[in-house]
């Protein structure tokens, strides 16, 4: 009884940490509250632990899931720069758009009067107007589809990351066939003469 309790907490375990970077962000956009950073490098530190992905390859993860939001909503020609740094917690997304006299495409122009009421500086017909995104106002620009259709991609990537893991690791492990002599990848468990893997 204790051990089948052991077993399945440690499946909860497991099955929870790469949606843990998800959840947070999704109660706190629910809640409209602001996102504590240390919690959230907590959960980059805890996922690429516990996954075995580079930090490096999760925030190029991360960055390629908000370009992919960023594209869906606005289109493939909408200017944007994305920061992600996992040390710090900072997940930020900058929309520019050019100022013009009338707006003709909303993803990548804005009027002059809108631009100098959200900015408050004095701004002219042909600078860019750089509109920040971050964590605390993600809600107010992409819907709970695309912020779902984010998760959803990341979990992906991280999954097809942990399979090619996996995968590699077997890959370095030969076994010898007993029945042939075969030199077999250790990811493969019947030879080609129809032998198992020896245990």
């Amino acid at each position: 009884m204790k051990y089948n309790y052991i077993c399945k907490l440690s499946l909860l375990k497991r099955a929870i940490s790469p949606f843990f970077i998800n959840i947070v962000v999704i109660m706190a956009i629910r809640k409209k509250q602001k996102i504590d950073k240390a919690v959230i490098v907590a959960a980059f530190a805890e996922m690429a632990k516990t996954k075995k992905i580079d930090k490096d390859l999760l925030q190029g993860i991360i960055e390629e899931t908000l370009s992919l939001m960023v594209k869906r909503k606005y289109g493939n020609h909408v200017d944007f720069e994305i920061i992600v740094n996992m040390e710090k917690g900072d997940l930020e997304l900058y929309l520019i758009k050019e100022i013009v006299e009338e707006v003709t495409d909303s993803s990548t122009q804005i009027t002059l009067k809108e631009a100098q009421k959200r900015s408050g500086e004095v701004l002219k017909i042909g600078d860019e107007f750089i509109e920040e995104i971050t964590l605390d106002n993600i809600s107010d620009n992409f819907g709970r589809r695309l912020i779902s259709f984010a998760s959803q991609t990341m979990n992906s990537k991280i999954r097809e990351v942990e399979r090619d893991n996996i995968y590699n690791e077997y890959k370095e492990k030969k076994w010898r066939c007993e029945e042939c002599g075969k030199l077999n990848d250790g990811y493969r468990s019947i030879c080609g003469c129809g032998a198992s893997k020896p245990e």
